[in-house]
């Protein structure tokens, strides 16, 4: 379950669930700051708590030492007014604290510890060997309530100096006793923005509410995109349909944000190119170096769902109903900075391509959706592009496959270089499922393969190396798929199974998040009973692990990444996605991300 820290400067306004973002102002001067400290965690019998100036890697400038969890409120004294400040929690069930006894971790960044003025911070505690959800929803009336000696409940505390809104009465910081609060009400919008920007009313409740509480969360929804890890460790989320309008998913003109690594925030990723709107069902690979292709996509889609249960089908609709709704530019993106460049006209535009890097400065786009003559196909091109020193992209055709293929997924075959590729899935029941191109021989033709292991078409495959951890055994919905290695022998593709002593199978629209190590994370997901999976299982070399991690929220669509360096390198964080609505009629977004701490 979700644990939370709630500090504040110099007022502490306990019993009440305290805003995400700081409101306090840089030092004007002076020797300390004051930090009151609420640690309302029962996940483990001591703790350490330390505050840190210049990042976790160097020495704390407070540190608590490993102390037994008997009390909820703390003052931490003599601390150095300014920001950028960093807190550590770690909760153990070891009076030791060693790490092997840790059961939870806690981080949050951007801490602003001023003499003259309160702030006011949440600080999310992942637990150990769990899925956390991030927090949504807040309740931020409660971060400007101010405790009183006595009102009237209900009524207005208008006559009260100092306060605003309507009294109540609510826990105190012991969470016992009962304590007045004036606390502010609203009716519209505009009463809460200033608390916080982003704050929308509740006008059934009457709070001003953070239902997307960046930079705690996402800054926006977030469904059909990608997540990469980038080379400082942080994970950068690119693309995707980020709200819906009716039966729409839109994605809005910018949708690139990172999760950062060292602060536990995520933060808006801005490459000042406002003519490059936002895209769902883009083609991506990484090129090396924190550079990554960014290819195609479409602003808004309409998916269409139909049947259920095994019978659950899925279908991409609307994708060219509106002008120039789809794309043919090429972004190539540098994580690191934020900076990228554009090529428009590249290629002619296109829903779902299979990216590949190939080759030093070479990549290849492999089919995807394409318009002809105003119905949507799958397209059997291949295209070579090359980029320069400039990151500018020229693109030429290089073959043509077998068969049309969006979604598909593509690897090098063998162990130097990339002399053959090996493209399986995205196909419709009447092409291969699988062929093998030759890049470098533009003479060589396409060679079809099938196994009797596989089905005849396999919708959104997703691989983790050379094994197929994800799809589905259909062309448009859910269909029973083993998880599989994948080799070409003497032109013959050969399937083996993975272990699977859970019975998870491979899902539709899981998101696959790649470790250091070679394994995988493999995310949610549509079952073949066309089920909603809330898991997340671990593929190992050989196998999928017996026990998986639960999800707080099933989704298919999301995206996932590991984060690699900082106090939660190694933790998956998974993001956004869709689940199918009450009445299994249509797809909605899930808002939020979860952290999941292997």
């Amino acid at each position: 379950m979700m644990r939370t820290i709630t500090i504040t400067i110099a007022l502490l306004l306990a019993g009440l669930l305290v805003a995400c973002e700081s409101s306090s102002n840089d030092s004007g001067g002076g020797d300390s700051g004051l930090i009151t400290v609420t640690l309302p965690y029962s996940g483990g019998g001591w703790f350490r708590l330390q505050v840190f100036v210049d990042g976790v890697d160097g020495e704390p400038e407070f540190d608590t030492g490993c102390l037994l969890n008997e009390a909820s409120t703390f003052e931490l004294t003599l601390l150095s007014p300014g920001d950028g400040r960093t807190i550590l929690f770690e909760a153990f069930d070891a009076s030791s604290c060693e790490a092997d006894s840790r059961v939870a971790i806690g981080l949050r960044g951007d801490v602003t510890i001023s003499e003259e003025e309160p702030g006011r911070y949440f600080i999310p505690v992942y637990d150990e060997g769990a899925s956390t959800a991030l927090p949504e929803g807040l309740n931020i009336s409660s971060s400007a309530a101010v405790a009183v000696d006595f009102c009237t409940e209900g009524e207005s505390c208008d006559v009260v100096e100092g306060a605003v809104g309507v009294c109540r009465k609510l826990p105190s910081g012991d969470g016992v006793k009962l304590q007045h609060w004036c606390v502010p009400t609203c009716t519209t919008d505009a009463e809460c923005t200033g608390l916080h920007v982003r704050s929308t009313c509740d006008t059934v409740a009457g709070w001003c509410m953070l239902n997307h509480p960046f930079p705690l969360n996402m800054s926006s929804a977030r469904a059909l995109g990608h997540a990469v890890q980038a080379e400082n460790g942080d994970v950068v989320l690119m693309g995707g349909f980020s709200r819906e309008d009716g039966d729409w998913l839109v994605a809005d003109d910018w949708s690139f944000e990172r999760f950062n690594a060292a602060t536990g925030l995520f933060d808006t990723m801005r490459i000042h190119l406002p003519d490059y709107p936002g895209h769902g069902l883009t083609g991506l690979a990484s090129l090396g170096s924190g550079k990554v292709a960014y290819v195609g996509g479409v602003k808004s889609v309409r998916l269409d769902v139909s049947g259920s249960g095994q019978d659950l089908g899925l279908d991409f609709a609307g994708l060219n109903e509106e002008a120039d709704n789809l794309s043919g530019k090429v972004l190539l993106f540098n994580t690191s900075d934020g900076s990228g460049t554009v090529t428009s006209g590249a290629l002619d535009p296109v829903a779902m391509p299979t990216v590949l890097s190939h080759s030093e400065g070479t990549l290849l786009i492999i089919g995807g959706w394409i318009d002809d003559g105003g119905t949507m196909i799958r397209s059997n091109a291949v295209h070579r592009c090359t980029y320069d020193e400039e990151d500018r992209v020229d693109c030429s055709s290089l073959t043509a496959l077998s068969a049309g293929r969006a979604g598909a997924a593509a690897l090098c075959l063998g162990t130097d270089g990339c002399d053959q590729v090996l493209v399986i899935g995205g196909n419709d029941a009447s092409g291969a499922v699988a062929e093998i191109i030759v890049p470098g021989d533009e003479s060589a033709q396409p060679v079809e393969l099938s196994a009797d292991e596989l089905p005849g078409a396999i919708s959104w495959p997703g691989l983790c190396g050379d094994d197929l951890v994800s799809g589905s055994g259909s062309a448009g919905g859910v269909g029973p798929l083993d998880a599989v290695t994948l080799d070409v022998i003497s032109g013959n593709l050969t399937v083996t199974a993975l272990a699977d002593e859970g019975g998870y199978g491979a899902n539709l629209g899981s998101a696959v998040a790649p470790a250091a190590d070679g394994s995988c994370y493999i995310a949610g997901g549509l079952r073949a009973n066309g089920g909603l999976s809330d898991q997340v299982v671990h593929a190992v070399d050989g196998g999928l692990e017996p026990q998986a991690y639960d999800l707080k929220s099933g989704r298919f669509g999301a995206s996932s990444a590991v984060i690699s360096s900082g106090p939660l390198a190694g933790s998956v964080l998974i993001t956004g996605g869709l689940r199918l609505s009450n009445d299994g009629e249509r797809a909605v977004m899930v808002h939020g991300a979860e952290l999941l701490r292997p």
